[in-house]
């Protein structure tokens, strides 16, 4: 006995409705036997699987991205607002080298923490991101600022000043830490 392929009418397009029974009486020309109620029904949980994981990867791509955040564009200043914060800076490093100049051990320590503070304030200023000192450290490229080595040892030094108690600060680990900030604040122009 010999049977005939199955046929597929034509269906008629020319209303404004495609009836969906037209794409499912398709699948099952092409597919024929193959695709089965069984076989179908893991198909869909595959393809929802998929779909779920790509929806994943394009929400993890997205929050990636914006913890990647690159350094913005410094906003533009007058001339006159650039001088000002300069001569602001000037004033307060001069303080601040007036204190080590004191010589006690609190002094010393109160020069470094208030040199750290400058810092901060410049690199926010210079348009620099992040929440804490740390974090806009951490996103300097070394070719932006090229005493970044020097300033994150000032900077740990400074943490180690505020967060372990008794800790030490010689007049020459004070010098030291002053010189690398100092280092900073003519790289960004501020002294």
């Amino acid at each position: 006995m010999v049977t005939s392929p199955p046929t597929f009418q034509t269906p008629n397009f020319s209303g404004p409705d495609i009836p969906f029974d037209v794409l499912f009486d398709f699948k099952e020309v092409i597919f024929g036997q193959f695709l089965t109620p069984r076989l179908f029904m893991w198909a869909q949980v595959i393809s929802y699987i998929i779909s779920g994981l790509f929806l994943w990867g394009i929400i993890y791509v997205y929050r990636k991205n914006k913890l990647l955040e690159s350094r913005p564009v410094a906003p533009s200043r007058s001339p006159n607002e650039k001088f000002k914060n300069k001569n602001v800076a000037k004033d307060l490093w001069l303080a601040i080298l007036h204190k080590v100049q004191q010589g006690t051990e609190q002094d010393l320590a109160f020069a470094i923490i208030e040199a750290d503070k400058l810092i901060d304030t410049m690199l926010k200023s210079n348009g620099f991101a992040g929440e804490t000192m740390a974090e806009r450290l951490r996103r300097i490229n070394p070719h932006q600022l090229t005493s970044l080595d020097e300033l994150w040892e000032a900077h740990k030094i400074r943490n180690d000043i505020v967060h372990t108690p008794g800790y030490i600060v010689t007049p020459e680990l004070a010098k030291k830490v002053l010189r690398n900030y100092e280092r900073v604040l003519k790289e960004l122009e501020a002294i």
